[in-house]
């Protein structure tokens, strides 16, 4: 896939896949922390 753009579209493009990366690695750190959460829940209750 080719793609052309003038220089400003292209920063704005990168800066979009930045925010992304970010926020996808965001919402899997906060989904291990709650699944984290969960499992100490259990063990509470079992113990």
């Amino acid at each position: 896939m080719i793609l052309r753009f003038k220089k400003g579209e292209e920063k704005e493009i990168e800066i979009e896949r930045k925010f992304q990366e970010i926020g996808r690695k965001f919402l899997e750190t906060e989904i291990v922390e709650k699944q984290a959460f969960e499992k100490k829940r259990i063990r509470g209750l079992i113990k």
